[in-house]
């Protein structure tokens, strides 16, 4: 199989962590969208956010999306990514959609530690941030639905990864 692999979820599921050691399994290569965007950019995504705004930050995503997705890569995508209907037609289209999740419980644990570098988090108060993430996740969820594969993320480990291989290797 030659396609593209696109990871797509909320934050904190595990994309990019998981979405390494899938690329090697496959001997693929792997592309974290973000940290392309601010390479190509010279900018962090905070920085594109505030800068220039939300709506900029998703132009640049949609385009970095598409410069990426060659053949024989996973691609672990940002949170917000899939909820453009363009950007996952095209991801549906080119390559196979895999949903990373988890319970919100655990994605509130994970992200909070890091919640001053997530755009879309940062002004948050520490007391409103799982009620602020549910309703956001709420929001996305009919988007990360339409993955090709849902895969739980909560407590990943090399058999749940392998038997993920196996599901993957079966859309050739």
């Amino acid at each position: 199989m030659d396609k593209p692999i696109f990871i797509i979820g909320f934050m904190g599921v595990g994309k990019s962590t998981q979405a390494k050691k899938i690329a090697s399994k496959l001997g693929y290569s792997f592309v974290d969208l973000d940290k392309q965007i601010e390479k190509l950019t010279n900018r962090t995504i905070s920085e594109i956010f505030s800068e220039k705004g939300e709506q900029y930050f998703r132009e640049i995503e949609s385009t970095t999306l598409k410069k990426v997705s060659s053949l024989k890569v996973v691609i672990s995508t940002g949170g917000g990514t899939a909820v453009s209907s363009e950007n996952l037609q095209f991801m549906k289209e080119k390559g196979i959609v895999i949903w990373f999740d988890c319970p919100i419980e655990i994605i509130v644990s994970r992200v909070k530690p890091s919640k001053n570098t997530r755009p879309l988090l940062a002004k948050i108060k520490d007391e409103d941030l799982a009620t602020q993430l549910r309703t956001l996740l709420e929001n996305r969820v009919p988007f990360y639905s339409q993955a090709n594969i849902k895969f739980e993320t909560s407590n990943v480990n090399s058999e749940k990864i392998l038997k993920l291989i196996e599901e993957i290797n079966r859309f050739n």
